[in-house]
């Protein structure tokens, strides 16, 4: 009987967590006709000026070696090679397996870590893929495309599989979650990967490609030959982030995710007032000063004036009490340190007081929502 979608995607998760990411990081050309320079060590991506698409990996002779096999061993006979590529005669990678038996059923795979910067509202990939396969309920090849940020935190999954390759049992669970799962418009020839299927306006750092054979009984099998990255929106990056330079606001910066703190059409990458306060970041305690008009704790809303001054506000004050108390939280100290937090701020609030910044009112109203907070845990509402 077949194994649930969840029992491949085990096999495929405890496989990733043993990986040693790559290193290597691929120079995006924007001279299509310059293909040799696809494995340097350093990037700066600028995109093609007339198509948008650029070579990242035309699958050199040798460079099988750079992709990471799982190969779980049971059943399935499987083989990963060098060929002829069926696209242009060059070289491409082929990996096949063939199955005997139900009661044994792994997915098979090799991956490769491409560091490729983008947005998935504007970045694609564009390989040329071949799949195979005897059709049957309990065989299918498949492409699983992961993107990470830069901090390798899985920020998106897609899975990508040839027109009519995947048939019987398996549209079960294509229907059950469609939103993963993309069939592309050919089973043979040039595939558009489209990332924007993982979600709209996700900055990532680095792109996961995992060429993966499910087989219980039956033979299948992927060829992938060149990877393009195509960036439908560029007319000029000329930071590299993948975001045109009219559309960019740190064109000159590279800042996928486009923060920008106090709106005010400058990326927090290169403002030099990141929360527009008046105070240069290099001078500011508090370059990210909350600037809500009242205090609010933990959604609790004091009605005090958010007072500023030497470059914080009292929010940023109350905030830093927080920070101390939530790292020192340990899991079982909660009371302690709520004390804790109610009394420090009780100490800042006697200072203001007796600074004439608050009337005995306005502290008494603070310390009733710090009192009523979940504090350590949750913060000031922003």
């Amino acid at each position: 009987m077949m194994k649930n979608l969840k029992s491949i995607f085990l096999i495929i998760a405890v496989f990733f967590s043993s990986c040693e990411n790559e290193t290597e990081v691929i120079y995006l050309q924007n001279d299509l006709n310059n293909q040799s320079a696809t494995n340097n060590k350093t990037i700066q991506p600028l995109f093609n000026r007339v198509d948008n698409e650029v070579l990242v990996d035309e699958v050199p002779a040798g460079s099988l070696t750079e992709w990471t096999v799982n190969d779980t061993g049971g059943n399935p006979y499987f083989t990963y090679v060098e060929i002829a590529s069926p696209f242009d005669g060059s070289t491409a990678i082929k990996t096949s397996v063939v199955g005997v038996t139900t009661s044994l059923c792994p997915s098979q795979n090799i991956q490769k870590v491409y560091n490729i910067r983008g947005n998935t509202n504007e970045t694609k990939l564009k390989a040329y893929l071949e799949f195979t396969s005897t059709m049957d309920y309990y065989n299918f090849p498949y492409i699983v495309v992961y993107i990470y940020d830069e901090f390798n935190n899985q920020v998106g999954l897609q899975v990508f599989y040839g027109q009519s390759v995947i048939s019987g049992l398996y549209e079960n669970y294509v229907n059950d979650a469609p939103e993963s799962y993309t069939e592309l418009d050919t089973a043979i020839g040039d595939a558009i990967l489209d990332l924007s299927k993982m979600g709209a306006n996700i900055a990532f750092s680095s792109v996961r490609i995992v060429l993966a054979n499910y087989a219980c009984v039956g033979e299948n099998s992927i060829v992938f030959d060149h990877l393009r990255v195509i960036n439908q929106t560029a007319t000029e990056d000329s930071d590299g982030d993948l975001i045109a330079d009219d559309d960019d606001n740190c064109p000159e910066t590279a800042n996928g995710d486009q923060a920008d703190f106090d709106n005010d059409g400058v990326g927090d990458v290169c403002d030099i007032d990141i929360d527009n306060d008046g105070c240069l970041n290099d001078e500011d305690p508090y370059p990210y000063s909350i600037m809500n008009e009242t205090i609010i704790i933990d959604e609790i809303d004091t009605g005090v004036e958010n007072k500023y001054e030497n470059c914080g506000t009292m929010s940023d004050e109350i905030q830093t009490i927080i920070n101390q108390v939530n790292n020192e939280f340990t899991g079982d100290n909660y009371y302690t340190l709520h004390k804790k937090f109610s009394r420090e701020v009780s100490k800042l609030t006697y200072y203001w007081y007796k600074n004439r910044k608050i009337t005995s009112k306005e502290r008494t109203s603070i310390g009733n929502a710090v009192w009523n907070a979940n504090i350590p845990y949750h913060t000031i509402t922003e």
